[in-house]
């Protein structure tokens, strides 16, 4: 048996047992002691619809190379600042690449909606037991989301960019999932079957940040999540 099967199969157990006797401290403390989770691996980003990320993005905060954008703003907003700075950065560093399609490349990757949905499909085979599932928490409108950070820049004739985005999850008993009839939906949200998640809430949670390092130039690119308690 590897290390990270020895862990998981440690943290499988540790979970079972503190739900079973009730303790989300020490079932915190077992999630964050578990060392792989700092980084598990993600699947690229593959997309073509950036019409859909643009409107996405276009209502989120955003730190774009160290600039925070407004939220819903179009002349204030990441998507202006973004386009502007890949058509900068392209003639600036005489790049062989058209900004627009670096301005696409980057935009699609900018959904929380797809990096909650990515990660939750790789979580949820972790962060499990007979009697604990993993959730995700659904997005108050009252509260300011953690921005989206994106740099963009040059390093020896190529283009590169990180982006991070925070998404919050938790870890919910299955026995108060049945006894307030609600149920999962396959990508991880609480549901009591009207689309809603009934007052479900989270015995623990959690914030997951996934990150993707991108070449732009040469199209090589690596994600991964890292949960942070």
């Amino acid at each position: 048996m590897t290390f990270k099967k020895r862990e998981l199969s440690k943290l499988q157990e540790a979970l079972q047992t503190h739900t079973k006797m009730g303790d989300p401290k020490k079932l915190s403390s077992s999630i964050r002691n578990t060392t792989f989770l700092t980084n598990i691996a993600l699947h690229p980003v593959v997309s073509t619809k950036v019409r859909i990320a643009e409107k996405q993005a276009l209502n989120e905060n955003a730190i774009i190379n160290g600039v925070p954008t407004i939220a819903g703003s179009r002349p204030f907003g990441c998507l202006r600042l973004l386009k502007d700075l890949c058509i900068q950065l392209c003639s600036m560093n005489e790049l062989l690449i058209e900004p627009q399609m670096v301005y696409e490349n980057i935009v699609f990757r900018m959904s929380r909606m797809t990096a909650g949905t990515d990660a939750y499909m790789k979580l949820k085979k972790i962060i499990r037991s007979s009697n604990l599932s993993l959730m995700r928490c659904e997005v108050d409108p009252n509260v300011v989301q953690e921005a989206i950070c994106v740099d963009v820049f040059e390093s020896d004739g190529d283009l590169l960019a990180v982006i991070s985005i925070v998404c919050t999850f938790g870890v919910i008993q299955n026995a108060q999932l049945s006894s307030s009839k609600a149920d999962l939906t396959t990508i991880g949200f609480v549901t009591n079957g009207r689309g809603t998640g009934g007052g479900v809430k989270p015995w623990i949670h959690f914030d997951v940040v996934v990150t993707e390092r991108i070449n732009i130039s040469t199209g090589d690119s690596v994600r991964f999540a890292r949960v942070v308690m």
